[in-house]
């Protein structure tokens, strides 16, 4: 057995230095963030010069580029960027009409937008979101920003308000009346006529339209709204009794479910602070040593501080001073002396200072300070009530870092302030310091100062003259007076008199567009109604099912007869006359039914006429009502307003009225102005149609009627022949020709219908027209 010799394994490679021992080479340490010391030394502006060498370090390096691009944003179409320009021009204009028309004091506005926008801003702003902004704004980390601001609010508003004002009034009083005067008839004059071109070239287009929805759509829309109605009616009971069993719930719940709340979410801080005493105890520890074990094999060392935090010292004595300047450091401490309260409006006498005076933290003086006195002591931190209070700072011994070397030096500490000590016992004032005033009494003084009036003298008694009355006025001045007043009334008159023809004429062009538009859609609701009429299957079914129900019952009537005619029967023809009444009963009735359907029909279209009546009166009766306001009360404030005034006041809602009654003519076609009316030619056809069928009914159930009566008195006559014998031939046409010669004479001087259908019946000729009836009836039939 042959074993193989390894080959040996080159040596390490040896370092360059002068050691022949081999040092693994180890990887280079970045500069970063945990090589900078945990305290910034304030020697160094409070930054140290590691740090700027870092960020130097790190800015001078290029940043890497990224590996992935951004993606760019997603381009809207078209349709999405028309639709947000369309709403923010919706939003400009719905702001610019709320400040401008609903918000002008020198405009009353009605408008149903304003109402909209009122009823939004009081049922919905103001209890969801003013409470939102509020309460935002009295956070503690916002409200001093708040205050801040205040008094620039303030003064904008102080500012901006009679600006505000001005424009607007500029607006009620140059915009609006060039709009009303200059740009509304042009409007009328120029783009009016065109608008009304279009939608009359348009009109068949929607015409097409509205067929296709009521043909298509407008019956399952029709459904769905009755169906949705009916569930409404059905669950509204049961939603009233469960809103209401619902706040008898809350009543009885609510003072056991906020109590259980509250101790739940304490229960909740409660069982987090356990568990973040437990945590900070258990696992931050491990954490920590994770850390520096990661650091530490990551090739980064933990740079001890160098500096300590600065440290705020203990006020040392007075005495330790090396010169006889005033004291440096001082301390207060005020305690709030609850059981005798101090009247603000006692006067502190003023603090001696004593520069010999040792102080030491262990002997202070505890001095109870008054609110006035804060001024005096201010320079300090403020408790909760706002009394100054310097708090002596604890010191709290700075842990030794285990990698420091040696320990650090402390920097200086700086002298402090000098602080007045204010003693419990008052010291004696010279004769010859001021006197102390309060706050209080030295406004007062200055205030009197200030108008020229001395406290200290007693005010003189002026004397008051007895009132006296208006001097008499001269003639010249009481012809002035009347004449100025009677300007002014005449300007007064003028000016009212000038707005009231404005008004008319206003109402007048009104009426004039109301009634063209009135005409243009009422023509076109006829032109879709007739259509709809022809193309409306229901309707032209039922006139079918009404045919097909007179021909079953004149069919069913045949078969009766002939079973009658065969049966042995005494009062047939008794039994004959009440069937054929039955079938004319329910004929009737079929019709009744049609007539009744087309009439719904037409009481739709007629409430749609009616409708358009209203819109179009409305407006004129809306823009009279406004004019009446505008100038109701001038006419009341006049002077000189007479009868003819008033008269000519009211006449404004007479021509509304009158102008009610106008379109209305004109929309039941007792108008000279007719508007052609479609649906009559329909209805005409209809009715065209339904009599056909009533014409054809009536003759065939007469030729069947006649055809029972004829059989059933052949019967009658040939058991009559039997007992008496006929006497017919000697009285066959004398008495038949005088009945009909005196009958004529009758019937033409003047009687009754009932009369004269009597006397048509003892006419001769009429069997003889009957028969021709029948036998013509017959001919048809065969055919």
């Amino acid at each position: 057995m042959v074993v193989t010799r390894k080959a040996p394994l080159p040596p390490t490679p040896s370092s360059r230095s002068s050691s022949n021992q081999a040092v693994p080479r180890l990887p280079k340490v970045k500069a970063n963030q945990f090589n900078q010391p945990e305290h910034s030394s304030p020697l160094a502006n409070g930054r140290p010069k590691s740090a700027d060498s870092l960020d130097s370090v790190a800015t001078s390096k290029p940043k890497p580029k990224s590996k992935w691009r951004r993606k760019p944003k997603p381009k809207k179409g078209f349709f999405r960027r028309f639709m947000g320009f369309v709403f923010e021009a919706y939003l400009v204009w719905l702001a610019a009409y709320w400040f401008l028309i609903c918000q002008n004091p020198y405009q009353s506005s009605d408008s149903s937008i304003c109402h909209t926008i009122q009823a939004t801003h009081h049922n919905v702003v103001e209890p969801y979101a003013y409470p939102l902004i509020n309460h935002a704004l009295s956070h503690p980390a916002v409200e001093p920003y708040v205050k801040e601001l205040g008094p620039y609010v303030i003064r904008i508003h102080r500012v901006l308000q009679p600006v505000a004002a001005t424009a607007v009034s500029k607006f009620s009083t140059h915009v609006i009346p060039v709009w009303n005067d200059y740009v509304v008839p042009q409007y009328y004059t120029f783009v009016a006529p065109h608008v009304q071109s279009a939608l009359v070239y348009l009109g068949p287009y929607t015409d097409v339209v509205g067929t296709e929805y009521e043909r298509y759509l407008a019956p399952y829309v029709r459904v769905g709204a009755a169906t949705a109605w009916k569930l409404q009616e059905k669950a509204h009971p049961y939603i009233i009794l469960g809103w209401h069993k619902y706040l008898d719930v809350y009543r009885y719940a609510q003072p056991y479910a906020r109590p259980a709340w509250n101790r739940f979410k304490d229960a909740n801080l409660r069982v987090f602070a356990y568990l973040a005493v437990y945590r900070r105890h258990f696992v931050d520890p491990h954490v920590a040593q994770m850390w520096a074990k990661i650091k530490e094999l990551s090739g980064d060392k933990i740079v001890p501080s160098t500096t300590k935090p600065a440290v705020t010292p203990k006020p040392v004595p007075i005495a330790d001073a090396p010169t006889k300047e005033p004291s440096t450091v001082a301390a207060i401490l005020v305690e709030e002396d609850t059981h005798s309260p101090v009247p603000a409006s006692t006067p502190i006498p003023p603090p001696v200072l004593s520069n010999d005076q040792n102080l030491s933290p262990t002997a202070l003086h505890v001095t109870t300070v008054t609110p006035g006195a804060i001024d005096i002591l201010g320079g300090g931190p403020a408790d909760p009530l706002g009394i100054p209070v310097v708090v002596e700072p604890d010191v709290v011994p700075q842990e030794e870092e285990p990698q420091s070397p040696g320990p650090t030096n402390p920097p200086k500490q700086e002298p402090a302030p000098v602080v007045p000590v204010a003693d419990k016992t008052p010291t004696p004032t010279p004769a010859h310091a001021p006197k102390q005033v309060t706050p209080d009494e030295d406004n007062l003084e200055s205030f009197s100062t200030e108008i020229g009036l001395d406290l200290d003298e007693p005010g003189e008694e002026v004397e008051e003259e007895p009132p006296t009355g208006h001097p008499e006025e001269s003639d010249e001045e009481r012809e002035a007076r009347l004449k100025a007043k009677a300007e002014e009334t005449a300007w007064k008159r003028k000016e009212i008199t000038d707005r009231h023809t404005d008004w008319e004429y206003q109402l007048e062009d009104l009426k004039n567009e109301q009634m063209n538009i009135f005409k243009l859609a009422l023509y076109n609701v006829r032109k879709i109604a007739a259509k709809m009429l022809k193309k409306d299957s229901s309707v032209q079914r039922a006139i079918d099912e009404f045919g097909a129900d007179g021909d079953r019952y004149l069919r069913g009537l045949e078969s009766y007869l002939k079973n009658l005619v065969k049966e042995k029967k005494q009062d047939k023809s008794a039994l004959w006359e009440r069937v054929v009444q039955k079938v004319e009963a329910k004929f009737e009735k079929r019709l009744d039914d049609v007539d009744r359907m087309v009439g719904s029909w037409y009481n739709e279209v007629s409430a749609n006429e009616r409708a358009l009546v209203e819109k179009a009166t409305g407006a004129v009766a809306e823009l009279a009502q406004k004019a009446q306001v505008d100038l109701g009360l001038d006419y009341s404030w006049l002077d000189d307003v007479t009868v003819e005034d008033w008269v000519r006041y009211h006449d404004l809602m007479r021509s509304s009225d009158s102008f009610h009654e106008e379109v209305s003519m004109v929309q039941n076609g007792t108008h000279a102005e007719r508007v052609d009316n479609p649906v009559f030619r329909a209805l005409k056809e209809l009715r065209v149609e339904v009599d056909d069928i009533i014409t054809g009914f009536k003759s065939r159930l007469r030729r069947i009627q006649r055809d029972g009566e004829r059989a059933f008195q052949t019967t009658n006559l040939d058991e009559d022949s039997k007992t008496k014998p006929s006497e017919d031939s000697p009285v066959s046409i004398l008495p038949i020709a005088e009945e009909t010669e005196a009958s004529i004479p009758q019937v033409i001087i003047g009687k009754s219908p009932e009369q004269v259908v009597e006397a048509l019946k003892e006419v001769p000729l009429e069997d003889w027209a009957a028969s021709k009836q029948k036998n013509s009836d017959e001919a048809h039939e065969e055919l």
